[in-house]
Formats: structure tokens, C-alpha cells, sequence
């Protein structure tokens, strides 16, 4: 076998057996007694998304691999806020926007709708991310328009789910799919490709399919014991892997792709009901 293939073969195979040990670990943090007192009391998977991003941690601890180089850095605080708060405007309207489909499209119709308007957001992300942007300066009273004329939440029920969807769900999922998965697989594969001075490779097609997988999977129903795929969320997951990992080669960090994948998810939850 060429060392290029079986370089590439071990990478994905990395990946495969990374991705399964931690799927595996979560589902039986879920079925625990722990899992099970948390859904009881807490309302929201708080433990197995601590697992989540523990597991490919420790395999990058165990491995010796630079933290720095999985993407876990954040050398300019400015940069990277202002890349995801720039990023999560036309992804928050993408969001917003795919809520609001009527579920009598069914769901191949509204994942596909979802998956364009995600791919549209993408498009805005990368002309409106061409300058260096900063958050010195940057408006973001973007994030409390969702707000206006909505009355005052309860704090604990507001408080629970932006802590869950900005510091577990999103934090887990960009360290094991942009910090471990995609950083591997850029490694083994390289990144030949150029997308408005942005480099990157097989490896965010890769990562973006590994975490359409994880959705496609359904993670609730596994962690009942059930079995059942949802099929169309392969194709709006997928899209926003694209999204999530871009932002990963954009700046060489997870930091922005966290911002943008958990703070419209937190708002609209906490302060919607959606």
C-alpha cells in the first residue's frame, strides 16, 4: 500500500474508532444512574455532553498531540469574536428562517430548505468575513433584536439553556468534529483546495459528514435504547458542518464555530421557546 494511502486509510479509521468510543460513551452516560437523575432533574443532557468533549480530549492528551494544533487556541480573543459574531448573523437569520417552515412541507422538503438556507448563509459568511474582522467596534445588538417585545423569560429555564447550548452542546460537538476529527483528517489529507483565501481539504467534507451521522443517529432515542434514524437531518447537518468547519480553517481555531453553533440555538430556546 502507498504510505500516502495507508496514511490517509489510518486517518479516517482514527477518526471512525474516535467517533464510536465517544457515541458509545455518551449513550452510557445517558442510560447511567447519573443520565438518568439528570433528565429527572435537570432537563437537559448536561453529562453526556461533558463526555463528548472529554473523550477526544484525552485521546489528543494520550496521543501527544498539540492542542494548538486541533484547534483548541485562541491566541486573539478580538479576531475570533469577531469572526463569530459577524458569522452569526447570516447564520442566526438561516436559523431563524428554517424555525419558521411549515411542517406541512414534510420533512425532505424542510431539510432541504434548511440545508439552502444554511448554504446561503455560508455564501453571506464568506464575502462579509473577506476583511479581518474585530470585535472592537462591532454591533451586536444583533443578538438581542430576537428579544424585543418578548417578556421576561424564567431566569432558571433562560439560564439553563443558553449555559447548555453555548457551553456543552456546541463546545462538545466543535472539539470532536472540528478540534479532533477534521484536524486529523486535514493532516492525513492535506487542504489543496482555496475558497476566498481560505485553505481547506477532504477533511471538512469528511468531519461534516461524521456530524451529520451523529444527528442522523439520533442521540435521544439511543440513549433510550431505541433505534431510529432520522434520515433528513443528513442533509441541514451536514451543510452546517460546512458552515462550522469553515469557520475552523478561517481561523485556525474552534472558538468562532462554537460562538455561531450554540449562541441562536441558546436565544431562541431561552428566550422563544423554539
Amino acid at each position: 500500500m502507498r504510505p500516502n494511502l495507508a496514511r490517509r486509510l489510518a486517518a479516517l479509521l482514527d477518526c471512525a474508532a474516535v467517533f464510536t468510543a465517544t457515541l458509545a460513551l455518551v449513550v452510557l452516560t445517558a442510560r447511567s444512574p447519573l443520565g438518568r437523575w439528570e433528565a429527572d432533574v435537570l432537563g437537559r443532557p448536561f453529562f453526556e455532553y461533558m463526555v463528548m468533549l472529554a473523550a477526544p480530549l484525552l485521546v489528543m492528551v494520550l496521543a501527544r498531540r498539540s492542542l494548538r494544533g486541533q484547534g483548541l487556541r485562541i491566541g486573539h480573543p478580538s479576531y475570533h469574536l469577531g469572526v463569530g459574531f459577524t458569522a452569526a448573523v447570516p447564520y442566526s437569520c438561516a436559523y431563524a428562517a428554517a424555525q419558521a417552515l411549515p411542517s406541512a412541507m414534510g420533512p425532505w422538503a424542510q431539510a432541504a430548505a434548511q440545508a439552502t438556507l444554511t448554504l446561503a448563509a455560508l455564501g453571506a459568511a464568506v464575502a462579509m468575513l473577506r476583511k479581518k474582522p474585530t470585535f472592537e467596534g462591532l454591533p451586536v445588538v444583533w443578538a438581542l433584536l430576537p428579544l424585543a417585545g418578548v417578556g421576561m423569560p424564567d431566569v432558571g429555564r433562560a439560564a439553563s439553556a443558553l449555559a447548555f447550548y453555548t457551553l456543552f452542546l456546541s463546545t462538545g460537538e466543535e472539539i470532536l468534529f472540528r478540534g479532533y476529527i477534521q484536524s486529523r483528517l486535514n493532516a492525513a489529507f492535506g487542504r489543496p483546495f482555496d475558497l476566498s483565501g481560505v485553505r481547506w481539504g477532504w477533511g471538512l467534507l469528511i468531519a461534516s459528514a461524521f456530524f451529520a451521522a451523529l444527528h442522523v443517529l439520533n442521540l435521544p432515542a439511543l440513549a433510550t435504547g431505541e433505534v431510529s434514524l432520522l434520515w433528513p437531518r443528513a442533509i441541514p447537518t451536514f451543510v452546517g458542518g460546512l458552515f462550522f468547519g469553515y469557520l475552523r480553517e478561517k481561523t485556525g481555531s474552534v472558538a468562532a464555530g462554537t460562538l455561531v453553533h450554540g449562541l441562536p440555538q441558546g436565544i431562541a430556546v431561552a428566550f422563544l421557546g423554539m
